[in-house]
């Protein structure tokens, strides 16, 4: 389980969901993929951004690919497949962390949550890593659906590369 504050997740915009899911089982040994379609946002703000993602591992490395379903905008429209999207990391204080980034030049360009209580948003770091820096509430929701994704990865024969999450 990473520790709080420090990065965790690599996260992908890709054009179909399942079969970049496909693509990174073969290509990189990650799965399985667990999707949630859609990704049910409480209180996002500025609005929904209308997506849908698959979570996996690849031995260490967490992977989130997204592929956008709704009109937009939102900062996940206009992205090109299968380019670098964001890095997550865990906070024990969203907060602190944003205002702290903000603080640095990296405003908060989405908030919101998902369920059953775990607060998230993201920062706009493209100027200083090419990509946004989403960051996630460290709690033990977070802890167990990582532990979850992780132990199917560990533990993966290679059948039901793609499965629904929940």
């Amino acid at each position: 389980m990473p520790l709080p504050d420090r990065l965790y997740q690599v996260a992908f915009m890709v054009d179909d969901l399942e079969t970049a899911c496909h693509r990174w089982v073969a290509t990189a040994g990650a799965g399985p993929f667990f999707v949630m379609d859609p990704m049910a946002f409480i209180d996002p703000a500025p609005a929904d951004p209308g997506i849908a993602i698959a979570l996996g591992y690849s031995g260490d490395l967490f992977i989130e690919l997204i592929a956008v379903r709704g009109p937009g905008p939102s900062i996940f429209h206009g992205h090109a497949a299968n380019g670098l999207h964001h890095v997550a990391r865990l906070s024990a204080d969203v907060d602190a962390t944003l205002a702290g980034l903000a603080t640095a030049g990296h405003p908060t360009v989405f908030t919101g949550a998902f369920a059953p209580a775990t607060r998230m948003g993201f920062a706009d770091t493209r100027a200083a890593l090419g990509c946004y820096t989403e960051v996630i509430e460290a709690n033990a929701d977070i802890d167990g659906a990582l532990a979850f994704i992780r132990a199917a990865h560990d533990g993966w024969d290679g059948r039901d590369p793609v499965r629904t999450f929940g």
